[in-house]
């Protein structure tokens, strides 16, 4: 097998792993947004008790 031949094969898992990682980073983004909104109005509610 020649060398564009295996370029060819390793792009799509390259791309799909790219594409992992993007939606890792926004999904920890998110639960690190979440977080820092619930955790103040979790102690603000047991306080409020």
């Amino acid at each position: 097998m020649n060398n564009s031949a295996t370029m060819t094969l390793t792009q799509p898992a390259q791309i799909i792993d790219s594409k992992s990682k993007v939606i890792l980073r926004e999904t920890l983004s998110l639960v690190k947004m979440a977080a820092s909104i619930a955790v103040p109005l979790l102690l603000l509610s047991l306080a409020w008790v």
